[in-house]
C-alpha cells in the first residue's frame, strides 16, 4: 500500500486513515505504533482499533463481509470525498481485500501479495488519472 498508493502517487488529494485491528495474539498499541512508522506521509492518519472493542472492525464488516463472517481487516477501501460517514460507513467506490480467500467476501475482490499491489495500483489510476501520468507504476 505504501508504494502503489502513496509513493507512487504524491501529489493525490487523498486522505489515507489506516486501522490497526488486534486479530492474531501479537497485535497490541506497541505493534501497532511500530507498524504506523513506516507511514511517514502527512495524508495518513493512524488508529488502534484494540481486541476488546474491534469497533472499526465490525463497522467495516458490515455491507461488505457475510453476515455473521466476524470482524473485517484487511480490507483497502476506497471513498469518494463527499462520502457521509454515520452509523455504518458509506459504501466504498472500490475496495478490495485478502479476507479468507474469498470465501468471507465477494471472491473477486480478494486479492493478495503482488497482485493486491497491483489492484491498489489500478484502483489509483482509475481514481487519478491526470496523476497516474507521472507516477511511477
Amino acid at each position: 500500500m505504501l508504494k502503489s498508493v502513496l509513493e507512487d502517487f504524491p501529489k493525490a488529494d487523498i486522505d489515507v486513515s489506516i486501522v490497526w485491528i488486534d486479530m492474531l495474539r501479537s497485535d497490541n498499541a506497541e505493534a501497532a505504533a511500530k507498524s504506523a512508522k513506516m507511514f511517514d506521509d502527512p495524508r495518513v492518519r493512524q488508529f488502534h482499533d484494540p481486541r476488546a472493542a474491534r469497533l472499526a472492525g465490525k463497522a467495516f464488516a458490515h455491507g461488505l463481509i457475510r453476515e455473521g463472517a466476524g470482524v473485517a481487516w484487511d480490507i483497502y477501501m476506497f471513498y469518494d470525498k463527499d462520502a457521509r460517514w454515520d452509523e455504518n460507513p458509506p459504501k466504498p467506490i472500490d475496495y478490495m481485500h485478502q479476507l479468507g480467500g474469498g470465501r468471507r467476501a465477494d471472491a473477486e475482490r480478494f486479492h493478495s501479495g503482488d497482485e493486491l499491489v497491483s489492484e491498489l495500483h489500478k484502483s489509483m489510476k482509475r481514481l487519478f488519472p491526470a496523476e497516474s501520468d507521472s507516477s511511477g507504476g
